[in-house]
């Protein structure tokens, strides 16, 4: 979990309201552009992105979706984290017919792109954990959530 404890801030963990997979990424990259990590373009890249590479994953503990975009609408590297209040439909990364039910969304701003890879084994690890997704879930602010991952080995 290194990787990811080091790109995460109580600032881009939030909890969110939205009725659409767009709504969610929009106000996520919403937070990495006002926070200083992202450029303007970042969040029409991430929308276009997601059309043409769904991120929505199932795990044995729910829905989970990774959205990212090109490394040159990064300007510092840094991971967001939502929780959904209510989950909403994002197409699945391996099957764009099918949708899944996501109510945790981990958005990556890689900078470096050989990085990519690494980060996003991180994540896997992470999203396999069904127990921490629980907490996750459960977790009654960004602090608990960033203790919950600075835990997490």
């Amino acid at each position: 979990m290194g990787e990811i404890r080091k790109l995460l801030s109580e600032k881009l963990i939030m909890r969110l309201q939205a009725t659409s997979h767009s709504e969610a990424i929009s106000k996520m990259a919403d937070c990495l552009i006002q926070e200083g990590y992202a450029i303007p373009a970042y969040k029409e890249a991430l929308l276009k992105r997601e059309l043409e590479f769904p991120t929505g994953l199932q795990v044995p503990a729910g829905g989970i979706a990774i959205p990212h975009a090109d490394s040159k609408f990064v300007l510092h590297e840094a991971v967001a984290l939502a929780i959904l209040a209510e989950p909403v439909p994002f197409q699945c990364m391996d099957d764009h017919e099918k949708t899944v039910e996501v109510d945790i969304i981990m958005m990556l701003a890689i900078k470096h792109p050989e990085k990519q890879l690494a980060t996003l084994q991180e994540v896997i690890s992470m999203i396999q954990d069904a127990s921490l997704l629980e907490k996750l879930r459960n977790a009654k602010n960004a602090l608990e959530i960033m203790n919950l991952l600075n835990r997490k080995e």
